[in-house]
């Protein structure tokens, strides 16, 4: 059985847990909608973090697999403001109960110091500065990312590689927005109902995706297009093409691996994001994930047949193919996560965060 924690010492313990969920929730989720439930177990010493379904139904995560990996970035974030408060806590897999479960032992007895680079961290949609990063920065951030039990983190930084990434991209981003419920799904995260450069609690404000004033007309039209309308103007590839042309201007690009398809896996995903960004962070680099074909690639392994058409199904394992070949992953290997990064002004605007009393559940 656990120690008895008298209840003072309980009350600085659940503190200091809180504090760490603090550090959690702003760890980054699809489209910001936060799909995640944090348990403090009874013993005072493990929190648990579970998918909340409910948070995220689009076809976008179809099977959850998004959403794990944001539970596993929350994860990683709890360690890193562990560390960075001078203890050391780790986290497992629970295959009893589908968890993530992070184990802490003593509290620090001094003040509880916020992580800068959690609270800097930020999604940066602008175009980037296209100068490539030193051989030093290029080696600080392989240090930082090494590879975990069930992920990888590779740094891609030649120029002709990340155009053939730019433009699998494209042609991804191209099918993903013509497809109406992936289309709809993204549509309904955007807050059109906050002002342009509010931190809205979810979702994902106007300003941090980079809509101009000038734009927001336009873009809340083409929300609302019927699907006959929204092809025939040719949307989705004016959005695939903005989207080449942010990866283009960028310095590299970061991929995560994994070899399996499972919870656990994903959740090894989601660390390996958390440590990948905040090094990017820490150097002074700007982020954005790009993740069209790796939505597709989850898909075509999850979602109902009825939610592609049959030429939608082949351009995307065509272009699943595509990605694989460029990646030149090793066998066994497949591609989770794509996170372009390089330098940056700073975004015009980001995201809140919903309270962390609405992310704790009760304990079972």
């Amino acid at each position: 059985m656990p120690a008895v924690i008298p209840c003072a010492d309980l009350q600085i313990t659940r503190r200091y847990l809180d504090q760490l969920v603090e550090a959690a929730v702003r760890a980054p989720s699809g489209d910001n909608l936060q799909p995640w439930q944090f348990e403090v177990h009874p013993d005072g010493r493990r929190v648990i973090i579970r998918v909340d379904a409910t948070r995220d139904p689009s076809p976008m995560n179809a099977g959850q697999r998004m959403a794990w990996i944001a539970v596993g970035a929350a994860a990683e974030n709890m360690l890193a403001a562990a560390r960075f408060n001078g203890q050391e806590a780790v986290v497992d897999f629970s295959h009893e109960s589908d968890a993530a479960v992070v184990h802490v032992d003593d509290v620090p007895e001094a003040e509880f110091r916020p992580d800068p680079n959690i609270l800097a961290r930020v999604t940066n949609r602008k175009l980037y500065e296209g100068r490539a990063v030193t051989d030093q920065t290029l080696g600080l951030l392989q240090e930082r990312t090494p590879p975990l039990a069930e992920s990888k983190t590779d740094w891609i930084v030649d120029p002709a590689r990340i155009e053939e990434l730019a433009e699998i991209i494209r042609q991804s981003d191209a099918v993903l927005f013509g497809n109406p419920a992936m289309r709809e799904a993204f549509f309904r995260s955007v807050r059109f109902d906050a002002a342009a450069d509010a931190e809205v609690d979810e979702g994902l404000s106007l300003a941090s995706l980079e809509i101009r004033r000038r734009e927001v007309t336009a873009f809340r039209m083409a929300s609302r297009m019927p699907h006959w309308l929204f092809r025939a103007a040719g949307v989705a590839r004016t959005i695939g093409a903005k989207s080449a042309q942010l990866v283009k201007s960028s310095s590299g690009v970061c991929v995560i691996t994994t070899t399996n398809d499972t919870p656990a896996a994903h959740v090894s995903v989601g660390r390996a994001l958390s440590r990948a960004w905040l090094a990017l962070t820490d150097a002074g680099l700007a982020a954005q994930p790009m993740m069209s074909p790796l939505v597709l690639a989850n898909a075509l392994r999850h979602a109902s047949t009825s939610a592609f058409s049959a030429s939608e199904r082949q351009q995307s394992a065509t272009l699943v193919d595509l990605l694989e070949r460029a990646l030149q992953l090793n066998d066994g290997d497949r591609p989770a996560f794509l996170l372009r990064f390089g330098y940056a002004t700073p975004p015009s605007g980001r995201t809140g965060r919903l309270s962390t009393t609405r992310a704790f559940s009760t304990p079972h």
